[in-house]
């Protein structure tokens, strides 16, 4: 992959992550730990790729339906590749930030939730990019990067619930609509 090429794929990814970085003007997060989170992001897309790989044929399947069906795409959408991101992108927050001193305040939920999301999209990215060159990183700096960036937002905010509230049955349904919304 050319340099210009890897700076398409990387770049925008980047810019987000600075974007919603300096929106956390009252106590910004250590950037290295954001910096951390956005890496534990980007290795997530593994457990990702083979959860779909498992749920894909094991859905279609249950499902009985044709593989070219449009019912079929909008499950394999949701519950194949949206569902097994989300889940991936949720535990990096969950088990590398969630109990860590430095989530200290609700925004940082959505820091943190955004720095795992991006850190997954700007690996993703990569791998498109790679095969699909310009039209692909182009239309994916503009689409699918502020998407995951857009999702992340909302189950940050819930994360940020989660943890900021003292009631357990309030923190459980906190974290299942995080995933649920993102």
């Amino acid at each position: 992959m050319s340099n210009p090429l890897l700076a398409l794929a990387v770049m925008p990814g980047v810019l987000l992550m600075m974007y919603f970085y300096k929106k956390d003007r009252h106590e910004p997060e250590p950037t290295e730990l954001v910096m951390k989170i956005m890496g534990w992001g980007a290795l997530s897309i593994l457990p990702a790729i083979l959860l779909e790989l498992i749920l894909d044929p094991t859905l279609l399947k249950i499902s009985g339906l044709p593989q070219k069906s449009m019912l079929w795409l909008a499950i394999r959408a949701f519950l194949v590749i949206g569902l097994s991101e989300e889940l991936c992108k949720y535990w990096v927050v969950k088990k590398k930030i969630y109990d860590d001193p430095e989530l200290d305040e609700p925004y940082d939920g959505i820091v943190y939730c955004v720095a795992a999301s991006l850190g997954f999209a700007i690996a993703e990215n990569i791998l498109y990019v790679a095969s699909g060159g310009y039209g692909v990183g182009i239309m994916r700096a503009f689409l699918s990067l502020p998407a995951h960036a857009f999702f992340a937002v909302f189950m940050g905010y819930f994360i940020g619930l989660s943890k900021f509230t003292d009631h357990p049955e309030d923190q459980r349904r906190y974290r299942i609509i995080a995933v649920a919304v993102a």
